[in-house]
């Protein structure tokens, strides 16, 4: 083999690992981009709900709390749960309701949201497949009365099941 060919096969090959190298450094880039940015789509979603809830807490209109939340979550496709300060469930949208009067101060989404802070997760639920929650705290006169929790399927779900 010549010196040429063997000068030519090494610019290929230094170019097809170049390529590959910068190719999976943009795929990374943009698959964390997407993330970061349905991330705040449903922080956006979780604050809209919450905003909407707030002003039901505590006044002789807070029976529209549960219809206010299932409506929604229907629209958009979501879980949403609705808990007090003491991370007790109030309302379940999911038709089971099978989380309402059920605890859940111990979920790290739900201690943050009760302490003023909104967060966001992606979890691998058993038998569900991936999600992604966002925790937003319910306010009402400056004053946190509880804590919305907004489920949806995550993105690499939505994913799979294009393919």
């Amino acid at each position: 083999m010549s010196l040429r060919w063997k000068i030519f096969y090494l610019y290929l090959i230094v170019m097809v690992i170049s390529l590959a190298v910068t190719g999976f450094y943009l795929h990374s880039y943009i698959e964390k981009s997407y993330l970061d940015n349905v991330k705040m789509n449903n922080l956006m979603q979780a604050n809209m709900v919450s905003n909407l809830v707030s002003r039901f807490v505590g006044t002789p209109s807070s029976y529209l709390i549960e219809p206010t939340i299932s409506d929604y979550a229907k629209q958009i496709n979501a879980r949403i749960l609705f808990t007090n300060t003491d991370g007790k469930v109030v309302v379940d949208s999911a038709p089971s309701r099978n989380f309402e009067g059920k605890n859940l101060l111990s979920y790290p989404d739900i201690k943050e949201a009760l302490q003023g802070k909104s967060f966001t997760s992606i979890h691998n639920i058993n038998g569900v497949g991936w999600a992604m929650y966002a925790a937003v705290p319910v306010t009402s006169k400056n004053k946190i009365v509880g804590c919305l929790l907004y489920t949806s399927p995550s993105p690499r779900d939505r994913q799979k099941s294009r393919m």
